[in-house]
């Protein structure tokens, strides 16, 4: 039974989930960017430096569009580069 239950989400589902990440009431920021960052890791992207820098870029984007608080998430989509935060 358990074989027939216990199956692995497919890379659709854990795209959603990554994509669509929103910071819950009252999870803090970091605790919500490593989650989004654990949620990156499991795309199938590569592993190569190149493709690790893409895809914490893009977490980074997808940490900062589910931000809770709107004020900070302005601030931060108004800068031209936020890869200078890390």
């Amino acid at each position: 039974v358990k074989d027939t239950y216990d199956r692995e989400e497919s890379m659709f589902v854990k795209a959603q989930k990554f994509m669509s990440a929103q910071q819950g009431a009252g999870e803090n920021d970091y605790d919500f960017l490593l989650r989004v960052e654990d949620l990156s890791r499991q795309q199938e992207i590569g592993s190569s430096n190149r493709e690790n820098v893409m895809r914490e870029r893009f977490a980074l984007c997808v940490s900062v569009k589910g931000l809770r608080n709107v004020k900070v998430r302005q601030e931060l989509m108004a800068k031209p580069d936020l890869t200078r935060l890390l």
